[in-house]
């Protein structure tokens, strides 16, 4: 059983050692293949660049910052709605929470970008209409929200149990209870998170 090992760990270690030089000699072949003449021309020019420069700077920054803002309002409002469908007492809603939560946060961003911004309005008429900023604002909002809702999930969980038997003893109902009480608690301690 000994010599087995030894043997399956010289194949290991020989099969590793041939995935490398393969991808080594494939990387060495592209890069003997490859055009440098027109890249440098197309991706590396300094006069293409000198050219955009100022605009690009502060188009780019201008859009970050209005992408960032409405992406993280957008992404806020449907995280709060899927954090309270997440711990529902409701089992649909915790379904259909979940599922949400866990393709967002498993596709790739620019994935989502493009199905949202690209995708549905191929496949579905109606997202024709919507302009493309819009489409943008859109994807980045689903995709802050399915992480955001985690979030905020474990902010309202942190909150001691208590707090809400409290609320209840007080005659107040349970979405009041969360409302007045528990949601205001969360909120101070997802700040930090949420930064």
């Amino acid at each position: 059983m000994f010599a087995g090992g030894i043997a399956k760990a010289r194949r290991e270690r020989a099969t590793r050692i041939t995935t490398y030089v393969v991808v080594g000699a494939a990387g060495i072949g592209l890069l003997l293949a490859a055009d440098w003449p027109r890249v440098f021309e197309k991706l590396l020019n300094p006069e293409i660049a000198a050219a955009q420069f100022p605009e690009i700077l502060t188009i780019a920054a201008r859009n970050t910052l209005i992408f960032t803002a409405l992406g993280f309002i957008g992404g806020f409002v449907i995280a709060l709605t899927m954090a309270l469908a997440r711990i529902s007492s409701v089992k649909a809603y915790r379904v259909f929470a979940g599922w949400y939560i866990e393709i967002f946060r498993g596709l790739p961003l620019l994935l989502t970008i493009i199905l949202i911004g690209q995708g549905l309005p191929l496949a579905i008429p109606v997202f024709r209409g919507i302009p493309i900023f819009w489409r943008g604002v859109i994807a980045l909002s689903v995709v802050t929200g399915a992480y955001m809702a985690e979030t905020i999930r474990a902010g309202i969980e942190a909150v001691p149990p208590g707090q809400m038997e409290a609320g209840q003893s007080l005659g107040m109902t349970r979405p009041q209870t969360m409302r007045y009480i528990i949601l205001p608690q969360a909120i101070r301690i997802i700040i930090p998170p949420l930064t």
